[in-house]
């Protein structure tokens, strides 16, 4: 009995020490970063697809789901590869797609350098904080409840914030998005009992606060140019 409860506590202490993440996650989820990222940059030149380019929405997504449910020390990694690779694929991928595929007869254009730059520390920084605050998504605390309100918001915020509340063809589209992704993020959360309840009520105020972090992005580029 004592050799079979040391050998429990053995095995224990292993998966306490062993690494939650590794190479070939984070090549995974900067690969689909990177995906994302030309799906934008393909999108900025195409008239039905210019507001998944602008708006924050897909790359909230893509946070959620790459963190909810996981620990801090795996969220974060792999939600600051996967927003590096869609900023650098998008800043990349847009000069070559406007001189290859849209307008291979204008004069070229080159990558906004201070852009991505700016972007890139931005991917690093939102990554660390929203990947830290969405791994408690799932948790049946009043703090996974609050990560789960905390998405919800963002993620509308992130598309109102583009669409202007517009019911156009394209921007039906991004609020279609929208849907899913909230409904997506729902499931990923506990919403039993209570907890549902308690994401409603915390998801309004929350709101003001995602309006005023998708619009500080755009607030800082224009001070930068």
């Amino acid at each position: 009995m004592s050799d079979d409860l040391s050998a429990a506590n053995t095995a224990a202490r292993s998966r306490e020490v062993r690494p939650m993440w590794n190479s070939g996650i984070l090549l995974l989820v900067g690969s689909i970063g990177v995906l994302s990222g030309a799906f934008a940059a393909f999108g900025f030149y195409h008239r039905m697809l210019n507001p998944f380019a602008h708006a924050l929405t897909l790359w909230v997504l893509l946070a959620v789901l790459v963190s909810a449910r996981r620990a801090p020390r795996v969220a974060v990694p792999r939600t600051v590869v996967c927003l590096l690779g869609a900023v650098v694929a998008f800043y990349v991928g847009k000069p070559l797609l406007y001189n290859t595929v849209y307008y291979p007869e204008a004069p070229d254009i080159g990558i906004q350098v201070s852009n991505l730059a700016m972007w890139c520390v931005l991917a690093v920084f939102a990554g660390a904080v929203v990947g830290g605050v969405f791994s408690a998504i799932g948790g049946p605390a009043w703090s996974g409840s609050a990560a789960t309100a905390a998405a919800i918001a963002l993620l509308v915020a992130a598309t109102l914030e583009e669409t202007r509340f517009g019911f156009a063809g394209s921007e039906l589209l991004l609020l279609l998005c929208c849907g899913c992704a909230v409904l997506l993020t729902l499931h990923l959360a506990d919403t039993r009992g209570e907890r549902l309840k308690r994401i409603g009520v915390l998801t309004p105020p929350l709101l003001v606060a995602g309006f005023v972090l998708v619009a500080a992005p755009d607030l800082l580029q224009g001070m930068t140019l």
